[in-house]
This record gives C-alpha cells, structure tokens and sequence, in this order.
C-alpha cells in the first residue's frame, strides 16, 4: 500500500459523511486519503492543516497513481509511454 511504502501508519475508518466516493464505489473501487486538521476542526472556515500533513497526503495519492499506472501497464503494455512520463514527472528528470 503507498503509504506504508512512504513509511505512514494506515488506519481505517469508517464515515459517515456523503463524500462522492460513496457514490462512485457503486461503480468502481474506491479509497480516500483523509489529512488529519489541526484540532480535529473540519468542514469549517476555521479548518487548518500543517504544510508536513498535506504533504504526506500529496504523496500518498502520488504513489497510488504510479502504482495503478504501474498494474495498467502490466495489464496493457502500450502504456508503458504514459507510466514513463508519469515516472519522470516524479523524478524530476
């Protein structure tokens, strides 16, 4: 899982809120990469995040997309142009 390759601790939980993933998990697999708030304070004006949480999360989706790209083109190896570009995003080069 990405975030344990990034060295995160994984905790599941279960909400209750509407997201558009309940919707879209009627059709296709879904996740969520829930930042935590300062305060536990969300959905509100007051709502804050330190820089390093938003971060981790960025990265968290980032090493998801490669890796679905990743299985894609096992799948498809004419994707191979999309997951290079995609990996040289990442690296910079």
């Amino acid at each position: 899982m990405p975030q344990q390759k990034l060295g995160y601790l994984l905790s599941r939980s279960c909400f209750s809120a509407g997201h558009d993933a309940c919707w879209i998990n009627r059709v296709a697999p879904t996740a969520m990469i829930m930042c935590p708030c300062v305060d536990g304070l969300s959905h509100n004006e007051a709502e804050e995040i330190h820089p390093e949480w938003a971060t981790a999360g960025a990265n968290v989706l980032f090493q998801a997309v490669i890796e679905t790209a990743e299985i894609v083109n096992e799948k498809n190896p004419k994707c191979l142009s999309c997951l290079l570009k995609i990996t040289t995003f990442r690296d910079g080069k």
